[in-house]
């Protein structure tokens, strides 16, 4: 009997499949003219074959499931980074670093060295790379990367401007009052973070409100210059704490009628609006998956 040459992997399946029906050994042997040895070493070779394919589409299963499930994460990423970070958030930051660092999504204001840079997600690194496999799953929608990378640059451009202005009201009320920045959890003599927040935040709003004045309610009590529940400055000094109050006053005045701020207060709304649409289109998209076989991942293991 001719022994196991020639023998095709259809053929090996074949018999398998007739031999979970209920073929014998000896069956299959005179059905095909082959050694009962033959047949046997075939079946077993045959069934490890089909196991060897199981585990592989159960493995692909799970790597794309766990690839899709990355990839949805990106998509969230993407989608938190184009949420604006308010004024106020970003204005204490220069004096006031360690008490407030700025992050959101994949930009972020970094201070460490000194001065200020925005910086965004490392490419390199295992976020940046399932970020660049989203685009690739959304290829064909160009406008849309276009306008996030474009409102990406602009609101880092519109976080360096609001890091400078903070700047800017720090050094006038140390000149001003005599005040040093200290931050709002230590109970000494200073300004505090809320004095640079509270200040730009007011600016800023009045001019998204056609420049209406705000009002203004500042407090001194028990040696703390107040507003809105938030302590500004401490002294046991009246004197400073009046002169603190003055500036105040008088930042907020200038600055809701200074260039600087509108084109501030400019951009804040224009990125709000813009922030919206993109989220929106961005999660139509994702309403129904990704389909697989669209980024490079997925091509290089013929998913």
């Amino acid at each position: 009997m001719p022994r196991g040459k020639n023998i095709t992997p259809a053929q090996r399946q074949a018999w398998l499949e007739q031999y979970e029906q209920g073929a014998t050994v000896i069956t299959l042997a005179k059905r095909e003219s082959r050694d009962v040895r033959t047949i046997k070493a075939q079946l077993q070779r045959a069934g490890d074959e089909r196991e060897m394919v199981i585990a592989r589409r159960d493995l692909i299963r799970e790597s794309l499931s766990a690839h899709n499930e990355e990839l949805r994460q990106a998509a969230t990423r993407v989608l938190e980074s184009v949420r604006v970070v308010p004024d106020e958030r970003i204005t204490p930051v220069s004096p006031f670093p360690k008490a407030h660092g700025v992050e959101r999504g994949r930009l972020a204001l970094d201070i460490s060295s000194g001065s200020s840079r925005v910086v965004a997600i490392d490419p390199n690194s295992r976020d940046g790379k399932f970020e660049r496999l989203l685009r690739e799953h959304l290829k064909s929608e160009r406008t849309l990367w276009q306008g996030i990378d474009r409102w990406q640059d602009r609101h880092a451009s519109y976080q360096q401007e609001c890091f400078e202005l903070g700047k800017q009201v720090s050094k006038s009320v140390v000149d001003a009052t005599g005040l040093e920045p200290v931050e709002s959890s230590r109970n000494t003599e200073g300004f505090t973070e809320h004095f640079v927040s509270w200040a730009a935040r007011l600016a800023v709003e009045s001019w998204r409100n056609d420049r209406a004045k705000p009002k203004i309610d500042l407090g001194i009590s028990s040696g703390s210059l107040i507003l809105g529940g938030s302590t500004l400055a401490r002294s046991e000094s009246d004197e400073k704490l009046e002169l603190a109050r003055q500036e105040f006053i008088d930042q907020v005045d200038a600055m809701r009628r200074s260039r600087e701020v509108r084109l501030i207060a400019e951009e804040q709304a224009w990125l709000e609006s813009q922030a919206e649409k993109l989220r929106d289109r961005l999660e139509n998209l994702l309403l129904f998956g990704l389909i697989p076989g669209k980024c490079l991942a997925c091509r290089r293991y013929a998913i």
